[in-house]
């Protein structure tokens, strides 16, 4: 049991004592609990597929019909909390993956690898129940056989029950025991994944407590053979290896000879499958891939291959992620048009984003902030800094400038508004362009919104005009100049006046007021950039749509800086 002090729901659920506590406890009415239990068969609780298995054929999947899947969720969160994972164990584990288990036997002279013969089978019903009236939970007899009833299809622990692999865990408790000391004996590590075992040592041969050398082939110790047969287990001998660092050693599927990594048979598969998305189509390419004779998706019912790309994209973005490596960025360089199925992996190089003033940078990160609630733009690795006087666009040119002529080491993005076109000129950009100023100092210009044609504009423009222009609680608002009479100054609909009608500024910074009474109206920019950032009402549920064009351009001048500066 846990070091911790129980909640008081698994401290309550501990308590129980019939069939009938337990369907209260879990919401429902004994008699459904009971249909459930005992009108069903096993068969319709359970919905049965194959997946395919890496190392081929097929794996069976037992999904449990919703009500049941809901019971057991229920029943999964204080499992986790009454009977938690063993240090021996990194499969099935919040917060752990299969790079856990395979990190530890980097780097080893000797790996050897056991798998267990048809895990989930083999934790028949009668073990289950056994875990309950055992030690943490100290069930009695009827509730024990209740839930291992729940989470049981009959027979034993099916696999697609969310309750399944943390009663594995603990049913595995005691073999984990035995593994650690037969591996202290070895001189190994070794860590367990579901049914995956791995050993790993540095000693001259591998240890004689592990395996048989016989004749050059390998086997398990009769040893090891009791020790996992004795805790209800079996080795599958098919997949016994023992693997020399000279060797690819696999873990889990990851190469661990040095650091860990992709393989690259894995990384030259994905190539081959976009190369023939790329040459030949959609159609023909998953065709194609589902006739190859080594192919885990040749048995499944996939028939969409951006499905498929996606799928090992996000896999390999994931170690990307976790090891430093930049596969997918490569990936999105030869091949540009699967932007929309290959996810990103965040820019290991931090950019600084300079801006014109405090607004600019409040308007892009209010955006991105959006952006990345729709899981869009995450690669985005931004630190932005600004000029907040009247003159930023002039200062930001000659910071720029002198950065071009003292390299930093920074990487640096100066980005303009489109409304000063003889900054814009001396700088040498226009609308949605960007240019070079040496390896890593950079600036571009806002890109226009969807559909909107005019210039000069301003970053308030990139967003829906009828959203910003709405009045705070105080009444107050901002104005663009258009709205205004050039002359006169009065406002089209004659409610309010701007001191300053022939002012340059897209936006209005100068005093408007209420004809009416003389009340000042003006929200400035300042304060409307905060409230946005912040989300305050009536700036809650803005449409940053029109930044995309902008992002999109940012992203194409970083990735081109990677591809062209290796940064």
């Amino acid at each position: 049991m846990s070091s911790q002090p129980l909640s008081e729901v698994s401290s309550n659920f501990l308590k129980l004592t019939s069939r009938k506590e337990i369907a209260n406890w879990l919401g429902v009415s004994d008699a459904k609990l009971r249909y459930l239990l005992y009108a069903l068969s096993s068969d319709v609780r359970y919905t049965t597929f194959s997946i395919s298995k890496r190392s081929g054929g097929l794996r069976d999947i037992s999904a449990p019909v919703s009500l049941l899947k809901v019971i057991q969720k229920n029943l999964l969160k204080v499992f986790r909390e009454i009977a938690p994972a063993s240090g021996l164990a990194t499969g099935f584990i919040q917060g752990k993956t299969i790079l856990d288990h395979a990190k530890v036997h980097r780097n080893k002279r000797w790996i050897i690898l056991v798998d267990l013969k048809e895990f989930f089978p083999s934790i028949n019903f009668g073990r289950v129940r056994g875990a309950f009236r055992a030690s943490p939970f100290l069930l009695n007899d009827e509730v024990a056989t209740v839930l291992a009833k729940i989470c049981c299809d009959d027979t034993c622990l099916p696999q697609g029950a969310p309750t399944s692999p943390v009663l594995s865990n603990l049913i595995a408790r005691k073999l984990d025991k035995g593994l650690l000391i037969i591996a202290r004996r070895a001189k190994c590590n070794v860590t367990r994944y579901a049914d995956d075992i791995c050993f790993s040592t540095n000693t001259s041969q591998p240890p004689a407590i592990l395996v048989n050398i016989l004749l050059g082939k390998t086997e398990p110790s009769e040893e090891l053979r009791d020790l996992i047969e004795e805790n209800g287990f079996e080795i599958n001998p098919k997949k016994f290896k023992v693997i020399h660092t000279r060797d690819r050693q696999l873990v889990t599927g990851l190469t661990v000879n040095k650091n860990i990594a992709m393989p690259r048979s894995w990384r030259r598969q994905f190539r081959t499958i976009l190369h023939l998305t790329k040459q030949h189509g959609e159609d023909v390419a998953l065709e194609i891939i589902l006739g190859w004779k080594k192919n885990r998706l040749r048995n499944t019912s996939t028939q969409n291959i951006s499905a498929v790309i996606a799928g090992k994209g996000g896999f390999l973005s994931w170690v990307d992620s976790k090891t430093g490596t930049r596969h997918v960025d490569a990936l999105f360089r030869s091949y540009p048009e699967q932007t929309s199925n290959l996810p990103r992996n965040k820019w290991l190089t931090e950019v600084r984003i300079m801006t014109e003033g405090i607004t600019d940078a409040d308007h892009f990160m209010s955006a991105l902030n959006w952006y990345n609630g729709k899981d869009e733009y995450r690669e985005f690795n931004l630190n932005f800094s600004n000029f907040p006087n009247e003159n930023g666009d002039v200062q930001l040119l000659h910071r720029i400038k002198w950065l071009k002529n003292n390299n930093l080491g920074n990487f640096v993005v100066g980005i303009f508004d489109c409304d000063n076109m003889k900054v814009l000129k001396e700088a040498g950009i226009s609308p949605g362009v960007f240019l070079d100023y040496s390896k890593k100092v950079y600036v571009m210009c806002l890109a226009p919104p969807p559909g909107f044609s005019e210039t000069p504009f301003c970053i308030e423009n990139l967003y829906v005009r009828e959203e910003i222009v709405k009045e705070i609680d105080s009444g107050r608002r901002i104005f663009f100049a258009d709205e205004f009479d050039k002359l006169t100054g009065l406002h089209k609909t004659g409610l309010y006046k701007r001191s300053y009608p022939a002012a340059k500024s897209i936006l209005v910074s100068d005093a408007v007021i209420r004809v009416s009474d003389g009340t000042s109206v003006l929200l400035s920019k300042a304060e409307f950039a905060t409230m946005t950032l912040s989300q305050t009402p009536p700036f809650n549920g803005l449409n940053f749509e029109g930044f995309r064009p902008t992002f999109d351009l940012l992203r194409k001048l970083v990735e081109s800086a990677i591809r062209i500066n290796e940064l």
